[in-house]
């Protein structure tokens, strides 16, 4: 069962303002390759997707869900606004959107909507968004997204 990424929308995150969406397309692609020099969001866009996936990211120390501000200023533009992530997707010729919100001003934790193709909307939680897409938490963090500060990381942990 295939699943696309076709699109991936980063509103108020790291360094994409809370003024404006920042879209990266993917449709039609079977690969894609992100390449730049240092410092020009390469990390960025694989942190926020796996932020809208999994509602963390393992390389910085705090745990979004959990409540900690210690690395709000690293994850948003401005607290003074939302964080949002949507990521459109294609999944057996059906499309959807799962969208993560981190309401700043409310605390750390987000919410997830997932919108069908027929444009209904409901509200979800992280295991349906692993349900959707096929995957294991665990699976995502050892074997799909690999940081470069922890290479090594999936060697060391137990799974």
């Amino acid at each position: 069962m295939d699943i696309y990424l076709n699109k991936l929308e980063v509103k108020n995150f790291k360094s994409f303002s809370s003024e404006k969406i920042k879209e990266f397309y993917f449709e039609n692609n079977d690969a894609t390759i992100l390449d730049g020099p240092n410092g020009y969001g390469k990390s960025t866009v694989f942190d926020s997707l796996e932020l809208l996936i999994t509602g963390d990211i393992v390389h910085f120390e705090s745990k979004l869900k959990n409540g900690h501000t210690t690395f709000l200023s690293i994850i948003a533009n401005t607290d003074s606004e939302p964080t949002e992530i949507t990521g459109y997707f294609t999944k057996e010729n059906k499309d959807f959107t799962i969208k993560r919100i981190f309401d700043w001003k409310n605390g750390n934790n987000s919410k997830l909507k997932y919108t069908d193709d027929s444009g209904v909307t409901e509200d979800i939680d992280d295991f349906r968004v692993y349900e959707l897409l096929n995957i294991n938490n665990n699976f995502f963090k050892i074997g799909m997204y690999i940081s470069q500060n922890n290479s090594l990381l999936f060697l060391q942990e137990k799974y």
